[in-house]
């Protein structure tokens, strides 16, 4: 069973000379501190109020918090509560709306203090959701049990100013609006430059592609150039050509002596004695010594230098490929 709370004498409407306080909009509720009631000694702290004023504000009660009369919760409503807040950290207020009947009883001197009704576990009884301490309602009693409460009025109250809510949905939703539009057009130059990037990027591969071949084709070309006056001056052989154009030195070299395999060349040394030699031995022979004699030549270049320089040898050379 639910253990509901009833805190009374936490305001007057009247002093001590039974004059009336001005019908305040802005009344204090419950503060800290501990109490008996029926249940027993109960206290009241701060983390009680805030909670109390979180649960208010979230609407844990699924129902508006009501001025009744003397805990009534089934009998008419005197006011409503529309908004808790601390003052001093330890006593709960509310802003209080009055309606006609809860005017005329307060004229009327029939009740004199206020009482606030709570629990300190609310569970709601169809969603099962627990809240903590919450407040049901607030009565207008004749019965306090809190005695020599400090008396205030309304003017002695050092209480905030309810904040008064300058929100203009419409302009905030069509500011949403126009952010979205925004957004989407944003979206939609951004995909576009996206497409026009990749578009560039793509034209600019396929011409360094075609550039490249560009450069292959006239390296090729020039490559052809070079063997072909090398073939008219008797320095290579056909069978050289892919060799040559593969700048495969190897096969280049390999295939110098195919066509005779077994030629046999006279060379002169210095003193005019006669060598008698295989050709493609001595022609690698002297310019692998030219090579080493000047690292910067390559050994095509050294085979040129050396049957430009040995008529002799370079005519039993080109005999090779008659």
């Amino acid at each position: 069973m639910l253990n509901v709370r009833s805190v009374p004498m936490t305001h007057k409407f009247y002093d001590q000379n039974n004059t009336q306080i001005h019908l305040p909009s802005e009344v204090q509720i419950l503060r800290t501190g501990s109490f008996n009631d029926s249940f027993g000694e109960i206290t009241i702290n701060q983390d009680d109020l805030r909670e109390m004023i979180s649960n208010f504000d979230s609407y844990a009660r699924r129902t508006d918090i009501a001025l009744d009369e003397g805990h009534n919760n089934g009998g008419k409503a005197f006011g409503w509560i529309k908004r808790l807040y601390l003052v001093d950290d330890t006593e709960l207020w509310g802003s209080i709306e009055f309606n006609e009947l809860g005017k005329t009883t307060v004229n009327d001197k029939q009740y004199r203090y206020l009482s606030a009704e709570f629990a300190f576990e609310y569970t709601d009884n169809e969603t099962g959701t627990s809240y903590g301490t919450t407040l049901f309602g607030v009565a207008l009693t004749n019965r306090p049990f809190v005695k020599e409460m400090k008396p205030l009025t309304f003017k002695e109250i050092n209480m905030p100013a309810p904040v008064k809510d300058t929100t203009d949905v419409t302009k905030i939703l069509t500011d949403m609006d126009a952010m979205k539009v925004q957004m989407t057009e944003m979206s939609t130059k951004l995909t576009e430059q996206e497409t026009k990037s990749k578009k560039l990027s793509d034209d600019l591969e396929v011409q360094i592609k075609k550039n490249i071949e560009l450069v292959d084709k006239n390296k090729a070309i020039e490559k052809k150039k070079e063997f072909d006056e090398k073939l008219n001056a008797g320095l290579v052989c056909e069978a050289q050509r892919d060799a040559y154009m593969k700048d495969d030195m190897t096969a280049f070299i390999s295939n110098i002596a195919k066509p005779n395999l077994q030629a046999q060349s006279t060379n002169f040394t210095d003193d005019g004695h006669e060598k008698v030699g295989d050709v493609q031995d001595e022609v690698i022979s002297l310019a692998k010594a030219k090579v080493k004699e000047d690292a910067k030549l390559t050994l095509s270049e050294a085979i040129v230098h050396v049957l430009k320089e040995k008529p002799a040898l370079s005519k039993k050379y080109n005999e090779l490929f008659q």
